[in-house]
């Protein structure tokens, strides 16, 4: 058992076991999963199947508030990459090839069950943040720290917005940059457009059923942009973790 965080009323702990843990607590976070329950997972790990002998090594993150177990996280320290139903195996290559150790690796998952599922079991957003930060501080330990197979539950799923889509890739990637250009551009036709719909309409009456036109192909454009957006979002994890849709989530970490 190891202590990242402890005050007179909430801890963060590493476990290597479900044996301490209480069967109901972790049940009620795992909520209708059943792959995520105390009883599949406790059979995993006493049995050999998730363990550091077959390279599953248990690394759970326990959140306790006033004795109650109110957060919790599937971890595993893994030296290889077998029964994850996730190919990493040109991250593996490109790590060796740069001389950089990639196993052990940190992740979060359900040992040879590829079934999609929430993987931050907490109920409130705050609790899911303390969750997300102890993962980073212990995955500094490890080259990596990856969420495998999870789906953004209904508090993480959002509308697309403006400034959203403008923080897509974080303008790190050329399709980044192509997007900044475009919603730039969306904007500023989105505010001149109507201003000269008004002004030909004035100037002449004819012009109003080609405006109108335009407006109808402008509203189809930014529907059919917002969901090109929105397909971006959903291919590339962005800083908050939210909008993906990729079964396998990588966060390089320091360390390793």
């Amino acid at each position: 058992m190891r202590s990242l965080y402890r005050s007179d009323l909430e801890s963060v702990r590493i476990v290597d076991s479900l044996a301490g843990v209480d069967r109901a607590e972790w049940n009620a976070l795992a909520g209708e999963q059943p792959f995520l329950r105390h009883e599949f997972l406790s059979a995993l790990i006493e049995t050999g199947c998730a363990s550091a002998r077959s390279g599953w090594l248990p690394q759970f993150v326990l959140l306790k508030r006033s004795g109650h177990l109110v957060g919790a996280m599937p971890l595993f320290a893994k030296n290889h990459s077998y029964g994850e139903y996730v190919f990493d195996w040109a991250w593996a290559d490109a790590h060796e090839r740069h001389g950089i150790d990639y196993y052990p690796k940190l992740v979060c998952a359900v040992p040879f069950t590829p079934v999609r599922g929430a993987r931050l079991l907490a109920a409130s957003p705050p609790d899911r943040n303390t969750l997300i930060r102890a993962a980073l501080e212990l995955a500094r330990d490890f080259s990596s720290l990856h969420v495998e197979q999870s789906e953004p539950t209904t508090q993480t799923q959002s509308r697309l917005t403006v400034r959203r889509a403008l923080l897509l890739y974080r303008f790190k990637r050329p399709a980044s940059r192509i997007a900044r250009v475009v919603f730039w551009l969306w904007i500023l036709f989105a505010l001149l457009s109507p201003i000269a719909t008004v002004l030909d309409a004035f100037q002449d009456p004819r012009l109003i059923p080609g405006d109108l036109v335009a407006l109808v192909a402008f509203v189809g454009w930014t529907v059919g942009l917002r969901y090109w957006a929105v397909s971006l979002d959903e291919r590339t994890p962005t800083q908050d973790g939210r909008g993906s849709s990729d079964p396998t989530t990588t966060a390089s970490t320091p360390g390793g």
